[in-house]
């Protein structure tokens, strides 16, 4: 599905299709999901999409914008999926006596993703990013000024703009009823953000530090003293199993012609300890031994400055840190590449007969998608079109 696809067209200009909207399950289900009546007394979590879309459009008509474009497609997707997550996650709070809504933002990014994953992926992953860090804004000061500026500079290493986040603070305050804030409060919060953001030099822009190595030292907490080692880059392959992250190494090999590049793999060790078959797995005292391995090969990679490929799936963040902060420490860079096949039912069919469908849902509902925050730009977008060949089904080739 595309975003697109939840339009109408009406004299040249895009509006949310209801009809169409309401035709998803998972927007059915906001119908009827209860919210904390604290914040919310305009009705149940459909009711405030809609308020919250509503504002997003009527936003956009009033600063004279155009109404068809990738930017409005991306703000009032995003206004209308910022609270997909809330059946899931919405639960009865005994001692408030109110109902919460832990981590929704995530819950619904990932409900978002699922839904429109045929969509272009950066167009798609900007609007995750607003859905995922939706309520960040509306908390930015609770901790005081220098916790705030924090969460801003590291809010606008994000997949949108910090002003794009206020965008949707303010529509998403201004769909919202309750005896607390004041339209002119809600106003009044979005202006000192503007301001805020305005000052450090961050908010229709990244904050700017010295340099990308020195961005990621400061975010992994790198000694100062570690210098960059000039043109020493490792190359962190992201995406499910039948992705295309083999093909995209070997294309990339033949097309610069670097067939000496090192492929640092789990499935490769493992195979070397005579684990066998497609995605083998070990038993504990097995896989340690995988780690053993890896770990004391990346090691060794990195103190000879050596580029390289690291192509596990690589799904979860805590792995992902752990690699950056041996790169980091030795001078080097990550370059994060995501690969994915063009759908998700194409991703399970290149694995057919030899991974369950399930474990593969499994993988993507828990995985991690990869936040600027964590690697050097540009990451490499990939959508990896590749045919089911025999040597695929007879788990002769890991793509």
């Amino acid at each position: 599905m595309k975003f697109r696809e939840l339009f109408h067209i009406t004299e040249g200009n895009l509006y949310p299709d209801w009809d169409k909207i309401l035709s998803i399950k998972e927007f059915r289900d906001l119908a009827g999901c209860k919210q904390s009546t604290k914040w919310h007394r305009e009705g149940d979590v459909f009711t405030h999409t809609c308020a919250v879309a509503n504002q997003m459009v009527n936003y956009f008509h009033r600063m004279g914008w155009n109404m068809n474009d990738d930017y409005y497609i991306q703000m009032v997707s995003a206004a209308l999926c910022h609270d997909l997550g809330k059946p899931s996650s919405t639960t009865w709070n005994e001692d408030l006596q109110e109902y919460k809504t832990k981590s929704h933002g995530l819950a619904g990014a990932r409900i978002t993703r699922h839904l429109f994953f045929d969509e272009n992926i950066e167009l798609r992953e900007r609007v995750c990013a607003i859905v995922k860090n939706h309520m960040i804004l509306h908390h930015v000061f609770d901790g005081g000024e220098v916790d705030a500026i924090k969460k801003l500079k590291k809010l606008s290493w994000n997949m949108v703009r910090v002003k794009d986040m206020n965008i949707m603070k303010y529509c998403d305050s201004m769909g919202s009823q309750n005896d607390i804030e004041t339209d002119e409060s809600k106003m009044e919060d979005c202006i000192k953000i503007k301001e805020l953001a305005e000052a450090l030099g961050c908010y229709e822009t990244t904050f700017k530090y010295e340099s990308a190595f020195d961005r990621l030292k400061q975010n992994y907490g790198i000694a100062k003293d570690v210098e960059q080692v000039e043109g020493f880059n490792v190359f962190v392959l992201i995406g499910l199993p039948g992705s295309g992250k083999d093909t995209f190494i070997n294309d990339l090999k033949k097309v610069f012609n670097i067939d000496n590049i090192p492929v640092l793999c789990r499935d490769t060790i493992r195979s070397e300890i005579g684990l066998k078959g497609e995605k083998p797995q070990g038993n504990k005292a097995e896989e340690d031994k995988v780690t053993h391995i890896f770990n004391q090969r990346m090691k060794e990679l990195c103190e000879n400055h050596t580029n390289f490929f690291i192509n596990n799936t690589n799904l979860l963040r805590k792995y992902r840190e752990n690699f950056n902060k041996v790169i980091l420490s030795h001078g080097g860079i990550p370059v994060y590449i995501y690969i994915e096949a063009p759908t998700l039912e194409e991703t399970k069919k290149r694995r057919e007969g030899m991974i369950d469908p399930k474990v593969i849902d499994n993988m993507f509902w828990r995985m991690d998608f990869p936040e600027p925050s964590e690697y050097s730009l540009p990451i490499i977008f990939q959508k990896q079109k590749l045919a089911v060949t025999e040597d695929d089904k007879e788990g002769k080739r890991d793509t």
